[in-house]
C-alpha cells in the first residue's frame, strides 16, 4: 500500500515506501504499547491507509510551508477521468483540500467515505456498495455529489 501511495506522488517527492510504512506504524502504535484491537481485516487496512495518506498530507504541508511561505495560493484540482491524480497535483495549498474534506465529512459522512474509498483505496463502486450495505446506484450518486461539492468548495465551479 505504501508503494502505491508513493508511486502516485510527483517524482520530486523524496519519499520511500519503507519510510511511509514506518511512519504509519509509529502513528498507529505510539509509545510501543499494545496494538489496537481491529474489528476485522478491512478495518485494519483502512486505518493503515488513512494514516499513510495523512503522513503524506503532513509531509506536503511542511514542504509547501517551507517553499511558499504561509500565504494562501489559488487551489486547482487536477482531475483525470474523475480521479485526483496525486497530492502534488493539488497545487500549493493542500490545507484547503484537507479542510474541505473535513467539512464534507461533517455534512455528508457517506459521500465523504465513498470519496475516500474511491480516491485513496481505489475501490470499485461495487465493492464500496457491498461494504457500506447500500446499492451501487447510491454509491454512484454519493460519488457524483462528493466530487461536485469538492470542486465547488475549492473554487472550481461557481454555484
Amino acid at each position: 500500500m505504501a508503494r502505491v501511495l508513493v508511486a502516485r506522488e510527483n517524482p520530486s517527492v523524496n519519499l520511500q515506501a519503507t519510510m511511509v510504512m514506518n511512519e504509519a506504524f509509529i502513528r498507529l502504535n505510539p509509545g510501543g504499547h499494545q496494538p489496537r484491537d481491529w474489528h476485522d481485516r478491512e478495518h485494519f487496512f483502512n486505518c493503515v491507509w488513512r494514516v499513510m495518506r495523512q503522513f503524506l498530507i503532513d509531509h506536503a504541508r511542511g514542504k509547501q510551508r517551507l517553499k511558499r511561505g504561509e500565504g494562501r495560493r489559488p487551489l486547482t484540482l487536477d482531475v483525470v477521468a474523475g480521479e485526483l491524480t496525486s497530492l502534488e497535483s493539488v497545487s500549493q495549498d493542500t490545507e484547503a483540500l484537507v479542510d474541505a474534506l473535513d467539512r464534507l465529512k461533517t455534512i455528508a459522512p457517506r459521500p465523504h467515505e465513498v470519496l475516500w474509498r474511491r480516491l485513496a483505496l481505489n475501490q470499485p463502486m461495487g465493492d464500496i456498495a457491498a461494504s457500506l450495505g447500500v446499492s451501487t446506484r447510491a454509491v454512484s450518486d454519493d460519488w457524483r455529489f462528493a466530487r461536485t461539492w469538492l470542486r465547488r468548495e475549492l473554487g472550481g465551479d461557481q454555484p
